[in-house]
């Protein structure tokens, strides 16, 4: 059996991945180096999807079109063979990326399924879903002040979320799952705390697991929370951005940067995002939420935000 989490973006998976590496050793289930142990960036990127070259050789570059294409064609042969010569049968693994780099590629999901059973017989799937308008609000604050450096304004990010493909449509996409993977094999949950037990993220993965939790025993270092630029920061950041170019990436410009968005911060008053975009994208997912809130979410506290 494998426990697969598939992500998604800014709901807990570095933290989940944090806690598959620790405590490793803890656990009831193997994880694979041929993966990528903690994070298991592979699985993604040997799906051999459009998205998935995108990110890995043209966006991060983690890999060249060579090691990439070494990956894809190599990747099943060498699970298999690190199964075989392992003793146990049941594991645990963890991507983020897999829920975006799949996204709505059928014919992918079906190969990844074909070759995910052909090796360890039942896939169980585990994804967390964080609210819509906090993630993308997160989502796009990471492209303003990480390297991508964004300089498109807000309102007109909102209104090109499906050409950016940023993954919002959580109902569209995990109907395809389910209709690959088998219903009885999907188990989804609303990414916030007061849906955890005890508002832990870590416990509650273990108990969709069926891994005995012990909070001595798996206490990991909680990484310090990284908290986004509030509207009015990342406006500023954004014109920063546009200034020193996209082009401009030497040393001092990456100082000159850094510095300027401590005075930033340090001294523009804070500002909240302005509601029409909450409604706008509210209005883009509301009905999609409404089925999952339905189907999966019906039990939980916090559920995925409507159009009452």
């Amino acid at each position: 059996m494998l426990y697969l989490h598939i992500g998604t973006g800014k709901a807990g998976s570095t933290t989940i991945q944090t806690f598959l590496k620790s405590c490793g050793a803890e656990l009831p289930y193997s994880q694979l180096e041929s993966f990528g142990l903690g994070n298991s960036w592979k699985i993604a990127a040997s799906t051999g999807t459009e998205r998935s070259r995108w990110y890995w050789v043209e966006h991060i570059k983690r890999l060249d079109a060579d090691e990439y294409q070494r990956l894809c064609s190599r990747f099943w042969t060498e699970v298999k063979s690190e199964v075989a010569s392992l003793e146990h049968s049941d594991f645990v693994a963890s991507s983020e990326f897999i829920f975006g780099q799949v996204a709505c590629d059928q014919e992918a999901m079906a190969r990844l399924q074909v070759q995910l059973t052909e090796i360890f017989g039942e896939v169980k799937l585990l994804v967390y879903f964080r609210n819509q308008i906090d993630f993308v609000k997160s989502f796009y604050a990471q492209a303003v002040k990480g390297p991508t450096r964004e300089i498109l304004s807000y309102d007109v990010y909102i209104k090109n979320l499906k050409k950016i493909q940023v993954p919002i449509n959580y109902a569209e996409r995990l109907k395809l799952w389910g209709e690959v993977f088998g219903w009885e094999n999907v188990e989804a949950v609303v990414f916030d705390r007061k849906n955890f037990p005890n508002g832990n993220l870590i416990e509650d993965f273990c108990s969709r697991t069926g891994i005995e939790y012990d909070n001595e025993r798996f206490a990991i270092h909680r990484q310090e929370s990284n908290i986004s630029p509030s509207y009015s920061h990342l406006v500023a950041f954004r014109y920063l951005n546009r200034l020193t170019l996209r082009k401009h990436k030497g040393l001092a410009v990456r100082a000159i940067t850094s510095l300027a968005r401590r005075a930033i911060t340090s001294t523009l008053p804070d500002k909240e995002f302005p509601k029409e975009y909450d409604d706008l994208l509210l209005s883009k997912v509301s009905e999609g939420n409404k089925w999952l809130n339905e189907v999966f979410f019906s039990d939980l506290a916090v559920k995925l935000p409507e159009i009452n």
